[in-house]
């Protein structure tokens, strides 16, 4: 008896194979339904149809894909082609859902380049579950820009590969840490707006309000903080 993972497969290879415009394209096709299947495999999704799959299983393989490395124009084409196979299972209602576009998706722009301010160099992203260093539980499903060399990194926004602000080494991210707990802190005991409480911080560390993003702090604006509290 075949598995829930082996029909579905081979449903999707066979709507590949169909749907492919030309005997060229239906090598990618099969390819991209192939990776498709393995993934809700993986992923623990138990179906056996096409017609079982769900607009939060697309979304989940593209976040994985994106996640992994792969360059945007890639997984636009990628979408293009898993839109027509699934067309093809009479998936219209997924296809047309403003969810599975390129900008949804995240895959309209070119990846980002995120270079380490210490070094130079470009960084990685990778899974908190990969990092050599010491991650909790909560963290370990996220995704960071690293550069190991200099043992530093910055975390992503959910479900995208756009940075929370610059890799930073552990003084900076434990500063950074402690100035987000008082950010809270304040706006949580004030009631007041997160603008008010940004307006607040700027003052706090005399600093351009447009220049107030904790993400983007580095250790000279320490200094000069120190220095302005001092005087």
């Amino acid at each position: 008896m075949k598995s829930k993972y082996k029909k579905l497969k081979d449903e999707l290879l066979r709507i590949a194979k169909a749907c492919a415009p030309t005997p060229e394209d239906m090598l990618v096709y099969t390819g991209r339904a192939r990776r498709l299947a393995s993934f809700l495999k993986d992923a623990n999704i138990q179906i056996s149809s096409a017609n079982r799959i769900k607009l939060r299983h697309i979304e989940c393989y593209f976040q994985q894909r994106y996640h992994t490395g792969v360059s945007s124009n890639i997984l636009r084409e990628e979408l293009d082609t898993i839109k027509h196979i699934l067309t093809h299972c009479g998936k219209r209602n997924i296809v047309k859902n403003e969810r599975l576009t390129y900008t949804s998706l995240n895959i309209a722009d070119v990846r980002p380049i995120i270079i380490c301010p210490y070094c130079g160099n470009k960084t990685n992203l990778i899974k908190g579950s990969l990092m050599t260093y010491s991650m909790s539980a909560a963290t370990e499903n996220k995704y960071y820009w690293i550069c190991p060399p200099c043992n530093a990194w910055v975390g992503c926004h959910k479900n995208s590969g756009r940075p929370l602000g610059t890799p930073a080494k552990e003084n900076l991210r434990i500063l950074r840490t402690k100035v987000r707990k008082l950010f809270d802190n304040y706006q949580q005991r004030t009631n007041i707006s997160r603008n008010g409480a940004n307006i607040w911080l700027s003052r706090k560390l005399n600093c351009h309000i447009q220049e107030c993003h904790i993400g983007y702090f580095n250790e000279d604006m320490w200094r000069i903080r120190n220095h302005h509290n001092r005087n």
